[in-house]
């Protein structure tokens, strides 16, 4: 059986890694051979390292430099962010997945990758990768979000915020709903913690610059938000956050247009969530259309109703206290500290 071997920058907690390692996962769940390959940069590693907290629910089995096996047949997915990789593969069938746009774009000629298979996250990779590549293979392959639901609790006046990624363009508007209204800004939450806030919270605000189809908007629509997000990236186009325009911010849009809109979204919360129906029924579903782009393009050769049956009977395990405990705000805090003395004072 062939193997598939999927790179992952080791001990980073994002969307991107979380993606990779839900591939190998889906791989194996389809009767497939896969494995996450830890890198530390454009290194691989040569010894295995512990999974992060919040991947343990998939099933990763971990493969190092020692033991890939780089026959013909076997198959090679590098993310977009770390591209010279390709060059240590010296043989196998070589996909890169684009998972975002405009991380290191500038800083690598992927030109020269035309000939191998491409991959793309989003619509706005897609055509990204069509317009400056022209690759002469590109395949769809998405990814689908994994909501841990607390335990429902009444909705409040008050508003989620990402400022990560945030667009220089829209800071004025963060600041004034900041002023305004009631905000709790994401971060460093575990999962357990984030579906805690995205229960009890309305409006959910991203004004990133979208490099490509975030998780977070998903996870808080599947929690009963409204939506606003900024025109920008993966936001620009209706595939990739498919909700009307009225609920994209662009930076043309004025601070007392956003605090109408707000002021609209928090005192008709019900009426407005009605607009994000079709949104949330396309995001229940994507788990499905995963799995399904995963067999076709690794020809794992399952039917439409196996690929149904395992999608359905593929549970993952919620939140642990271990996981909400390394993952709360004061743990990584103490962290960043100990690793800033680390390399600063002590130099090691």
């Amino acid at each position: 059986m062939k193997k598939i071997y999927v790179f992952c920058p080791a001990k980073i907690v994002s969307g991107g890694p979380e993606a990779l390692h839900q591939l190998v996962d889906a791989v194996n769940a389809l009767g497939g051979d896969g494995f996450i390959v830890y890198t530390d940069g454009v290194d691989i590693k040569t010894k295995s390292v512990k999974t992060p907290f919040r991947y343990r629910r998939y099933n990763t089995p971990q493969a190092t430099l020692d033991t890939i096996v780089f026959d013909p047949e076997n198959i090679f997915v590098v993310p977009e962010s770390i591209p010279q990789l390709i060059d240590s593969i010296p043989r196998g069938e070589k996909c890169l997945w684009w998972l975002s746009v405009g991380f290191k774009q500038d800083q690598y000629n992927y030109k020269a990758l035309s000939d191998i298979i491409h991959l793309y996250q989003s619509e706005h990779a897609r055509l990204f990768v069509e317009d400056n590549i022209n690759p002469k293979q590109i395949y769809p392959l998405s990814d689908y979000v994994v909501v841990d639901k607390a335990q429902q609790e009444s909705k409040r006046d008050e508003i989620a915020l990402v400022e990560r990624k945030l667009d220089n363009r829209l800071k004025p508007l963060v600041e004034a709903l900041k002023s305004q209204f009631k905000v709790t800004v994401i971060s460093g939450l575990s999962r357990f913690r984030l579906g805690k806030l995205l229960a009890r919270t309305k409006v959910f605000v991203d004004f990133g610059s979208h490099p490509g189809k975030d998780r977070l908007p998903r996870e808080a629509a599947i929690n009963g938000n409204v939506i606003l997000t900024s025109s920008f990236g993966a936001s620009s186009n209706h595939i990739d956050v498919p909700i009307s325009t009225k609920y994209k911010v662009s930076a043309a849009t004025s601070i007392k247009e956003i605090s109408v809109l707000l002021d609209q979204c928090l005192a008709s919360h019900t009426q407005c969530l009605s607009d994000f129906q079709l949104y949330r029924e396309g995001i229940q579903k994507e788990k499905n259309v995963f799995f399904t782009e995963v067999d076709s393009l690794f020809e794992l050769k399952n039917s439409d109703d196996s690929i149904q049956d395992i999608t359905v009977s593929h549970n993952l395990a919620g939140s642990s206290f271990a996981e909400r405990l390394m993952e709360s705000a004061v743990l990584i805090y103490c962290r960043r500290i100990i690793e800033y003395i680390r390399i600063k004072v002590l130099k090691n």
